[in-house]
């Protein structure tokens, strides 16, 4: 319906988080928007005026329009000034793309600017990332080596995207839905419409898929995937 609920900086205490150090990205579908708060914030929209659309590339993020946005990350690249070299990527499903938010110096304060980094007619993600090709994309993660990971939901697999040199491969699925046994290698494995993707301890990737797809057994200790109908939701802690 819309709504959301955020919890003040007693609720993060009762519940032992540190209100200074946990950020939480929202996506909203429903309303075409992606929103940024903390538990000492109220909400504050990041990108999408609330009507679905594909424009805005270029401008300010808030006066951009998305379809259906399912996922926001941020990649913390590790510069010197960590207002300009953390990128937030959006899943853009309705469109097909991945949005960068990036800030800008615009002569003493800094903007929030939108472009298409995968995807569409002029993504501006360098390397074979500039040619991926993704259907309705839906989860992200990012990984210890801060790589993009894409839950590809329409093409039923995991794609990996490195920011900075576009190099991409793909981790979990072979490209067709269903399920086809335990025990297999990562892309070996069909996956039936992946959604979400959480890391998990052990440096297990969760994937969560949607229902028709049985979910098999956890591999081994230190194996990749761990396929789950079974959503999560995590916290992100900055520069995590």
């Amino acid at each position: 319906d819309g709504r959301v609920g955020v919890g003040s900086s007693a609720d993060c205490g009762a519940v032992g988080l540190d209100a200074a150090a946990i950020e939480f990205l929202l996506a909203f579908p429903d309303l075409h928007r992606v929103a940024f708060s903390n538990c000492r914030s109220n909400v504050a929209i990041l990108a999408g005026t609330g009507e679905p659309g594909d424009s805005g590339d270029g401008g300010r993020a808030d006066a951009a329009r998305l379809d259906r946005p399912t996922a926001m990350v941020r990649v913390d690249l590790d510069g010197p000034t960590a207002a300009v070299d953390d990128f937030f990527f959006i899943a853009d499903s309705g469109n097909n793309r991945i949005r960068r938010l990036r800030a800008v110096d615009t002569g003493g304060t800094f903007e929030l600017v939108i472009d298409t980094f995968i995807g569409g007619a002029s993504p501006t993600a360098p390397g074979a990332a500039a040619d991926l090709d993704l259907l309705r994309p839906s989860g992200l993660a990012v990984d210890d080596q801060r790589r993009l990971l894409i839950a590809d939901t329409g093409h039923h697999r995991v794609v990996r995207v490195d920011v900075q040199t576009g190099t991409v491969d793909t981790v979990v699925g072979t490209g067709e839905p269903g399920f086809n046994g335990d025990d297999l290698a990562p892309i070996e494995t069909q996956l039936h419409e992946p959604v979400a993707l959480v890391f998990l301890p052990l440096g297990l990737l969760s994937v969560v898929t949607n229902p028709g797809q049985p979910p098999p057994d956890p591999p081994p200790e230190g194996g990749l995937l761990l396929v789950t109908e079974r959503p999560a939701v995590l916290p992100v802690a900055p520069g995590g």
